[in-house]
C-alpha cells in the first residue's frame, strides 16, 4: 500500500516519535519509582519531550464511564490521581463534583492550573504514595487513569492501596 502523507506529516510524525522515545528513555532511568514524572514533564516545557499520554481533552472512557451512569457529583468529592494538565479533573468538576487533582509532578500542576485559570478544581503538587493523612476515606470518587500503569512492583502495590484508601468502602474506584 502506497504510503500517501505528505513530507511534513511523515516530518510530524517523525517527531513525535522522537519526542515518545524520549520520554520511554526519561522512564527508563535508574531513579526513584516515580521521579521520572516531573523530569519528564520539564523536558516536554522545553520541547524535549512529549507526554505520551496527554491528549488534552478527558480521557474518551472516563466520559464515556460517566456519561453511562448519569454521573452527577452535587455535594460530592472526587480525588483525581496523576491529574497531569487537568482535562479529567476539569471534566469531573463539571460533573458537579468538589475536586481535588493532584500530579507528583509540580510543572504538570503548572500546566494544569495555567490552562484553567479560575477553575474550581483545587490543583496541588502530591505523591500518591506518600498522600495527606486526611484524605484517607475522604472521596467519594477517586479517578486514576495512566497513573498507575507505568510503576513496577512495591511502588505499584503501594499506589493501589493508596487509591482505595482515599475512597470510602462503596465507592466507585
Amino acid at each position: 500500500m502506497k504510503d500517501t502523507r505528505t513530507s511534513t506529516q511523515l516530518w510530524i510524525m517523525n517527531d513525535q516519535d522522537a519526542l515518545r522515545a524520549r520520554a520511554g528513555k526519561l522512564a527508563a532511568e535508574p531513579a526513584a519509582a516515580t521521579s521520572w514524572f516531573e523530569l519528564l514533564y520539564q523536558a516536554a516545557a522545553r520541547g524535549e519531550a512529549t507526554i505520551p499520554w496527554a491528549s488534552l481533552a478527558p480521557n474518551p472512557h472516563l466520559v464515556q464511564w460517566a456519561r453511562a451512569r448519569s454521573l452527577r457529583g452535587t455535594g460530592r468529592t472526587a480525588l483525581v490521581v496523576g491529574c497531569g494538565f487537568g482535562d479529567d479533573a476539569e471534566f469531573v468538576a463539571s460533573l458537579g463534583f468538589n475536586v481535588v487533582a493532584f500530579d507528583i509532578s509540580p510543572t504538570a500542576i503548572d500546566g494544569a492550573r495555567s490552562r484553567f485559570p479560575g477553575s474550581s478544581v483545587d490543583y496541588a503538587p502530591g505523591d500518591l504514595l506518600n498522600p495527606p493523612a486526611s484524605w484517607r476515606g475522604a472521596f467519594d470518587l477517586v479517578v486514576e487513569i495512566y497513573t498507575i500503569q507505568p510503576l513496577h512492583g512495591t511502588a505499584r502495590t503501594a499506589a493501589l492501596s493508596c487509591c482505595h484508601a482515599s475512597s470510602p468502602p462503596a465507592a466507585p474506584c
